[in-house]
């Protein structure tokens, strides 16, 4: 896995330092560093080594092809590599110079041209740039895995794997940089972030899974490209459990490809449970994979259920211990990596977790994000109307009591359709990219690569064809667990329950909370919020509270870049 940033001047400019830029890449590609500056186009590339652990597949990567060169920075993995290198091999007598697939991700653009990406199973960002005619092509996965964000202007394209590097190339060309204030108020209403182009950020976009963009004669254009398929109503519905078997275990087995030590980030739970019965079939991975299990202190856990599994398949095993007085520091240590609000406690776990994996030289990672959604299995789904305001157990976020009058709006849409349209709209347009956000911030912050077989688009569309998934859920699952003897006939889940209502109410957090109205900088910025009626509500609303706490430290994380003159002027008076 990788970091990059990419730059096109469209007028006469300087560029910035690479060692700022690859500096603040480094934890997402500590293992190698390229730099490319020819006349008006600069990039930057971090490499963490996974596929190809030569120096053949350093970035940007090139491939001179009937008179053309084709550039590439890449972040991602493709996992049916195999089938796309037969297919190259089929089309032309190129000569693959790596063991990577990186080669294969800019020959397929070459060979297939802009919608190569539909033949692609994987995850991953790109920038593609043909040398001398300053033509840009860039792109994301379905499911945003791997992110990519862009400023765009009459100056120059920026693309980036992560906001900061573009902060700080908008700060040495001494461009002005405002908070998006519209999209820290959607999330104080609605708890929703990293959903669509939107950033807390003015002008830095996000582009959003699926899609793909192009810059062509200074002329910018972004388009949907994946779609997800909705199950023909027609089709004849399967019970084939060996078959749902077969198709999960390829894939899983297509997400293990490497040179480097794998684990799993296990719960006691059906879905990561799953995955590692499926890599015990592997005996070759089997025999050096690793386990890791997150558990906080002085609460009902997963720990003795998850080491019971790794005893049975005789799979190393660490428990990961999260204690309460570590919150604040590293709350704040991950805004920065987030670049986000921090979704919960249990991210912060997750944080920790996979510097525990690095620690124990592991560079992947694999784990059960994603399954869920694909199995309708949450709370909301029971549900007739879903609300963009509601969370996966059905409560509804209130806020709007706390915005002053000339800012009150009415929020919560309603998402009333079909389970399948309903996993569409609500789960895998809105939740799944804030899902894919957390789970790569958590692990790139140790260098580690995160991987969800769950979110994989071929397994997406067989769940879909499963009979009575509606109503039974997550039924192969279990009854594949239960015939391989790992799963109990009264298996209950026992939720890694989190004590984030209790760190909210600490004396220390609500000192912090309370303090918040005299700090003129924050109110004057964030100010749709009526401070006073919330710190009224602040002890007994632990949702509220974490929002709030997120809202004031990304502020005080960014604030530096961000502050407006005028603001810093009335401060000094």
């Amino acid at each position: 896995m990788c970091g990059f940033y990419f730059q096109l001047n469209k007028q006469k400019s300087n560029f910035i330092n690479s060692y700022k830029i690859s500096k603040s890449l480094r934890h997402r590609g500590p293992d190698d560093k390229g730099v490319y500056a020819k006349k008006k186009i600069f990039a930057v590339h971090t490499l963490l080594k996974i596929q190809d652990v030569s120096n053949k597949s350093k970035q940007p990567f090139s491939i001179s092809f009937k008179k053309q060169k084709f550039n590439i920075i890449y972040n991602g993995e493709i996992y049916n590599k195999d089938e796309i290198k037969e297919k190259i091999l089929k089309l032309t007598k190129y000569k693959l110079k790596t063991d990577g697939d990186t080669e294969l991700f800019l020959l397929s653009f070459i060979l297939w041209g802009k919608k190569f990406i539909e033949k692609i199973e994987g995850m991953f960002s790109y920038v593609i740039w043909i040398e001398n005619t300053s033509e840009v092509f860039f792109g994301r996965d379905q499911f945003a895995q791997k992110p990519l964000y862009y400023f765009n202007s009459e100056k120059y394209l920026i693309l980036s794997s992560e906001i900061k590097p573009i902060l700080i190339a908008l700060n040495f060309h001494k461009e002005k940089i405002f908070f998006n204030i519209k999209s820290i108020k959607h999330y104080f209403l609605t708890l929703n972030f990293s959903y669509n182009e939107n950033t807390f950020f003015q002008k830095i976009k996000q582009l959003n899974g699926g899609y793909t963009g192009s810059l062509v004669k200074k002329k910018l254009k972004i388009i949907k490209t994946l779609k997800l398929k909705l199950p023909n109503k027609n089709e004849k519905k399967i019970y084939d459990i060996n078959k749902f078997e077969n198709i999960s275990e390829y894939i899983v087995n297509q997400h293990l490809v490497g040179k480097v030590k794998t684990g799993i980030a296990l719960s006691s739970g059906l879905d990561s449970r799953y995955l590692l019965y499926l890599i015990s079939k592997n005996k070759k991975i089997l025999k050096n994979l690793t386990a890791f299990t997150f558990s906080f202190e002085n609460f009902k856990n997963e720990t003795k259920e998850a080491s019971n599994i790794c005893k049975k398949l005789n799979i190393k095993h660490y428990i990961v211990y999260y204690k309460n007085k570590e919150f604040l520091n590293q709350f704040k240590r991950s805004l920065k990596y987030n670049e986000f609000p921090v979704g919960g406690l249990p991210q912060l776990a997750m944080f920790k977790l996979c510097e525990k994996a690095r620690e124990k030289g592991i560079k992947v990672l694999i784990g059960g994000y994603g399954a869920d959604e694909h199995f309708g299995s949450y709370k909301t789904f029971s549900h007739q109307k879903i609300k963009e305001n509601q969370l996966v157990d059905g409560t509804l976020i209130k806020n709007e009591k706390f915005l002053k009058k000339s800012e009150k709006k009415k929020y919560g849409s309603e998402i009333s359709k079909n389970l399948i349209e309903k996993k569409i709209s609500y789960f895998l347009n809105l939740k799944i990219p804030r899902t894919s956000l957390m789970c790569d911030r958590f692990s790139m912050s140790s260098s580690v690569e995160f991987r969800n077989p769950f979110l994989d688009r071929r397994l997406y569309d067989h769940i879909n064809q499963l009979k009575n998934i509606e109503t039974k859920k997550k039924y192969p699952i279990v009854n594949i667990l239960k015939q391989n003897g790992l799963l109990n006939k009264k298996y209950n889940k026992i939720f890694n329950q989190s004590p984030q209502k209790q760190i909210m109410k600490k004396k220390s957090i609500i000192k912090i909370l309370k303090n918040i109205i005299n700090d003129y900088e924050f109110i004057e910025t964030i100010n749709f919020i009526k401070f006073k009626n919330v710190l009224k509500k602040i002890d007994e609303n632990q949702m509220l509270a974490w929002q709030i706490i997120n809202i004031y430290y990304f502020f005080h994380t960014f604030k530096n870049i961000i502050i407006q003159k005028d603001l810093k002027k009335k401060i000094k008076n």
